[in-house]
């Protein structure tokens, strides 16, 4: 664990997916929690619920995806910018109370959520490369 602690990208890519597991699922609690607020509100949670676990259906597609990347590193850090950036539009739509807009705001989500799985998957690569053998497995364990 020391050795790990001390590897500067091991360390970078764990925060990195730290944060973005903690915005991810509050702002699924917080979707999930407007979509309560509807008069159809069952319907909308039974919505949010779907979009919320649709993006494990394309996870050989994403992991297909960083693979062929060549420059993972940047795909990484751009992803991670769009992915900021979409929250900040899904935080200033939430405000408003409209069907149309709640199910803008799912597609928007869910497109985050495919985006996140795609950065997961370009994650492994960069940790074998950065990571040595014989910790390897202790570093995806906690990653």
């Amino acid at each position: 664990m020391k050795n790990l602690g001390r590897n500067r990208a091991f360390v970078t890519l764990t925060v990195a997916d730290l944060f973005e597991t903690i915005g991810t699922s509050l702002f699924n609690i917080i979707l999930l929690t407007y979509a309560r607020t509807f008069a159809q509100a069952n319907l909308m949670v039974s919505l949010v619920s779907v979009a919320t676990v649709l993006p494990g259906i394309f996870g050989m597609l994403t992991g297909r995806l960083a693979d062929s990347q060549t420059n993972k590193r940047g795909w990484l850090a751009g992803l991670k910018f769009v992915q900021a950036a979409l929250y900040l539009v899904l935080a200033q739509l939430i405000t408003e109370k409209q069907v149309g807009l709640l199910l803008i705001i799912i597609v928007i989500n869910l497109c985050s959520d495919v985006l996140g799985m795609l950065s997961g998957s370009l994650r492994m690569p960069l940790l074998q490369a950065k990571v040595a053998s014989e910790l390897q497995e202790e570093a995806l364990g906690i990653n």
